[in-house]
């Protein structure tokens, strides 16, 4: 079996190996831990994404094996309905990613934090006066902000 061969639809069976101990399997085999599917992701962002539990071994291993630590890697652990989006994105900072760094993709993690969720990030801002004039220009602009009114104050 080629180590780096895909399903029909061109994702590298890397990229969807679950389970650890086979993934190993495969990088000893040769597989290329940086290979990409046809959208450009690759077996490492795949487990950032989809670890379960506050287990950073699938990574761990993939990085051992020369995964290579790219900044679009902080917004994709940060991406909505990432089960372990806040550990994940810990342990990438613990391991060098720069969070200023800027993906082609999507910018830097503060870029992807305001352009994903703008209201949340103006409900997060610690001057009462400012949230309170950014929370009304989206109200006037049409943004829902998810509330009976622009208050937003935690």
């Amino acid at each position: 079996m080629d180590p780096n061969g895909g399903y029909s639809n061109k994702i590298p069976i890397l990229m969807l190996m679950p389970n650890a101990t086979c993934a190993r399997e495969l990088l000893l085999q040769g597989a290329d831990p940086n290979c990409a599917d046809r959208r450009g992701r690759t077996p490492l962002e795949f487990a950032v994404k989809s670890t379960w539990e506050p287990n950073s071994l699938h990574v761990e291993m993939l990085l051992a094996h020369g995964a290579k630590l790219e900044p679009d890697l902080l917004c994709a652990a940060a991406a909505p309905r990432v089960p372990q989006g806040e550990f994940m994105t810990r342990f990438l900072l613990e391991k060098g990613l720069e969070p200023n760094t800027a993906s082609a993709k999507d910018g830097s993690i503060l870029h992807y934090a305001v352009w994903s969720d703008p209201v949340q990030m103006a409900r997060r801002i610690d001057c009462p006066e400012l949230r309170q004039s950014i929370l009304a220009l989206f109200q006037i602009r049409g943004v829902d902000d998810g509330e009976d009114g622009v208050e937003g104050a935690d």
